[in-house]
């Protein structure tokens, strides 16, 4: 059975590989030995983390950023999927399909296979890649027969017309958060959600999304890991998280972290908060 590719890489607003080398924080402290005209050359690639990652002689801390910043685009690529239908966070449709042929059960891959291009082409987001020279017979007479199939299914229920996806506003509102904030937090030398403990994590959304006080911390820090890992983010640090500590300043609404830091430890307030958000 032929495996979908991922044929780009998706890259959320402000998170360019120079764009990274310019926050104050990841320039400072993770990029600062690494020079700007690789990063340059590295947004001329379809995969500039691939490339990257492929540089030899680069700290160790700016390989691990390059693993979490690859991972932001297999993440978004989940989310995006939830809006019609073709995942959820709970299992990644492409990965069952891996699974299902790894275990000799084409039937049910085959099944999870033509669940997804339905909804593709329900939503009219199916692009036909069958003109790819480099696209064995084999795999493309698959594709062109699953197709087939699917616009069957679609016109005998009267679906075959497109239909607007649903709003983003349906979307996880963490998963989001996680997303749009994972490499990088701000303009103000804050560090992105990669570089929390699941803790220190947990605590954070709670405080953004209105939920303290609503279930207890150890479950709380359970489910937003489990959020983090069927997005499959990719923590950028290698033993210790830089970020340790969460917790909302009294009488103000300010938020504080606690960061671990050459020199010890250090408290930060955070300047910066999402959109949308308190």
């Amino acid at each position: 059975m032929t495996q979908p590719v991922q044929t780009f890489t998706f890259i959320p607003p402000g998170h360019s590989p120079t764009e990274l080398k310019s926050d104050p924080f990841l320039r400072t402290k993770i990029l600062q030995h690494v020079d700007d005209w690789i990063f340059r050359e590295a947004e001329r690639w379809p995969h500039p983390w691939r490339f990257l990652l492929g540089v030899r002689r680069l700290p160790p801390a700016a390989y691990d950023l390059f693993k979490a910043a690859e991972s932001v685009s297999h993440a978004m690529n989940r989310l995006l999927k939830t809006l019609y239908g073709g995942a959820t966070l709970q299992r990644d449709l492409i990965e069952e399909m891996q699974r299902h042929a790894e275990r000799g059960d084409e039937a049910g891959a085959e099944r999870l296979a033509m669940k997804e291009l339905r909804q593709l082409l329900k939503y009219g987001l199916w692009k036909p890649i069958l003109n790819s020279s480099k696209m064995p017979d084999e795999a493309r007479r698959e594709i062109e027969s699953w197709e087939t199939a699917a616009k069957r299914t679609l016109a005998r229920h009267g679906q075959l017309n497109p239909l607007p996806l649903p709003h983003a506003k349906g979307l996880n509102p963490t998963a989001c958060l996680l997303i749009s904030f994972w490499l990088r937090w701000g303009e103000n030398g804050e560090p992105g959600l990669c570089y929390y403990s699941d803790e220190a994590l947990a605590d954070l959304i709670v405080l953004l999304l209105g939920r303290e006080g609503q279930v207890g911390l150890g479950t709380q820090t359970v489910y937003y890991r489990k959020i983090r890992q069927r997005l499959k983010l990719e923590q950028a640090y290698y033993r210790e998280p830089l970020v340790t500590k969460v917790r909302r300043l009294p009488n103000s609404g300010l938020i504080e972290i606690e960061l671990q830091v050459e020199e010890g430890t250090h408290r930060h307030i955070l300047s910066h908060y999402p959109p949308h958000f308190p």
